[in-house]
């Protein structure tokens, strides 16, 4: 832990901040920060006064956390550029968007549901403000979420533009079709009733094609019965309701809870692994 007491004690003297002062803002007594950074104390600060020092001293938390001990062995300095790239920042004029990092036309990108719904010759612009519409979503929203202006989604709906591909994504990924094979099944007639003959054709075929091509329904059997304590301190056993289950299979808090393994890129997670999990999650989480 010394390398902790060392760094916090130089951050603070930087910053020009006395032991009173940094305890104020942390909330800790000006004994107990004294005696952290004269060695006194057996063990590190929990994750809660790391989160509030690295507020204070306007350094990294996870760094803090990696020098108290915390953080052995999980690296997060991992390099992030294979994963799925952000929308695309405001620009200052619509009609001449760029962005430093949005849309990857590799083929390994285009695996997601989103890129993979925008392949094909069909109305996007039809299918996009159908979209919207059901969702009830305005198109000041959209600009909000997507980092393109109102005008150039508006233009796109009307079909006075054609967006590249990185701006179609965003619109549509600005729509937060999340679970989308559900919303598109369950919603799938409300999308195509206002639309012209034609139009309606085109994305009724294309959006089948997709649902059916892309989605594989996956099934199981899961144990439903559960002891629990009541009110009155009594056992109680129960049957759990398909509908709970169903949320639990969703539900990260339970999956890090639940009996058996839990894998992260091939790994098992161990109880210590899935603890300091659970432990950042609520911090990152917290209002």
């Amino acid at each position: 832990m010394k390398k902790f007491i060392n760094y916090i004690k130089d951050k603070r003297t930087t910053k020009g901040l006395s032991t009173y002062k940094l305890a104020a803002l942390v909330g800790v007594s000006q004994s107990y920060l004294s005696q952290l950074e004269n060695g006194r104390k057996d063990k590190p600060p929990s994750p809660e006064i790391i989160k509030k020092l690295s507020n204070a001293l306007e350094v990294d938390y996870f760094e803090l956390m990696r020098l108290a001990g915390y953080m052995d062995t999980i690296d997060f300095r991992t390099d992030f550029t294979g994963f799925d790239a952000l929308p695309p920042k405001r620009a200052p004029e619509y009609n001449q968007q760029k962005v430093d990092i949005v849309y990857d036309p590799r083929p390994s990108y285009r695996k997601d549901p989103i890129g993979l719904l925008l392949n094909g010759s069909f109305p996007k612009e039809k299918l996009f403000k159908s979209i919207r519409s059901v969702k009830k979503i305005s198109i000041d929203e959209i600009s909000k979420r997507s980092g393109l202006e109102a005008q150039f989604v508006q233009d796109f709906e009307d079909a006075k533009n054609y967006p590249t591909e990185q701006h179609l994504y965003s619109l549509f990924h600005a729509l937060h079709l999340e679970d989308l094979y559900s919303w598109l099944t369950d919603h799938l007639d409300a999308l195509v009733k206002d639309l012209d003959q034609l139009d309606r054709i085109k994305i009724k075929k294309h959006l089948d094609q997709f649902l059916k091509a892309n989605f594989t329904e996956v099934s199981f059997k899961v144990f439903n019965r559960e002891e629990f304590t009541d009110s009155t301190g009594q056992k109680v056993t129960r049957t759990v309701p398909k509908e709970e289950l169903t949320e639990r299979f969703f539900s990260l808090n339970h999956l890090l809870e639940r009996e058996g393994n839990v894998y992260y890129e091939g790994k098992i997670l161990s109880k210590k692994d899935r603890d300091k999990i659970k432990i950042l999650l609520n911090l990152m989480l917290e209002d």
